[in-house]
């Protein structure tokens, strides 16, 4: 889904709400997908041509793209969506310090990095699982 996320094949119409989640949310999401717990459906609403505005780009962590069809609609799980792709795509599509979101390798925990300065110890970014010279910067300095 990330990828097609990335590419526009799935989008944010302009009638969602914004983004509205806390961050005991988010980590709770987290938490519930690193369990292996169910977080819900996506309701997806593939079209040929434009149907619906999309939502602007503060509304959502999704990147700003030119529209191109096919591509999916968003009816349900908007704020998983962005939870999930947010998170992981900090400091690329979003810089919105509530998807700086790191884990804890010693505790086994999910905390949001609120001033962008990982404490010392076995930590590491979300946003770094994928992009590969963050994540090779970050296991050099846990290591």
């Amino acid at each position: 889904m990330f990828r097609q996320i990335t590419s526009g094949e799935i989008r944010i119409p302009a009638f969602q709400r914004e983004f509205v989640w806390r961050e005991k949310q988010m980590i709770e999401l987290l938490d519930s997908v690193i369990e292996g717990f169910p977080i819900g459906s996506i309701l997806l609403w593939g079209v040929d041509k434009k149907m619906l505005e999309i939502a602007p780009s503060e509304t959502t962590s999704f990147p700003v793209l030119t529209e191109t069809f096919p591509t999916s609609y968003v009816l349900d799980g908007m704020q998983r969506l962005s939870t999930l792709y947010g998170a992981f795509h900090y400091g690329i599509s979003t810089n919105d310090h509530r998807f700086n979101i790191a884990y804890n390798l010693e505790l086994n925990s999910f905390y949001h990095d609120e001033d962008g300065q990982l404490p010392l110890g076995p930590t590491v970014p979300l946003s770094a699982l994928f992009t590969p010279r963050l994540l090779l910067e970050h296991q050099a300095r846990i290591s």
